[in-house]
């Protein structure tokens, strides 16, 4: 049986502060024997903070948005090759 994910997405809300006050929040929740998969897709910005903040944590994390385009002088901020490169696990 497939096991449930709730992902949370704070859209253009949070700061690092703001952000490091949730994740240690929301972290206290999870546990490895949790029956629920839990991830927080972050603003672009607060990629780096997610990943640093959750290495040891059952919580993924994830970017909020993913541009169709391969590269090039496009408006977004993401494409599927930085998103690899940087290890996330869902977008």
């Amino acid at each position: 049986m497939r096991r449930p994910l709730i992902v949370g997405n704070w859209k253009m809300n949070g700061s690092r502060v703001e952000n490091a006050a949730l994740i240690h929040e929301l972290s206290s929740y999870m546990t490895t024997d949790n029956s629920t998969d839990a991830a927080l897709c972050v603003p672009y910005v607060y990629l780096g903070q997610a990943q640093e903040l959750l290495t040891d944590s059952t919580i993924a994390y994830g970017a909020q948005d993913l541009s169709i385009h391969l590269d090039g002088a496009y408006t977004c901020l993401f494409t599927h090759l930085r998103a690899h490169e940087t290890s996330l696990h869902l977008v």
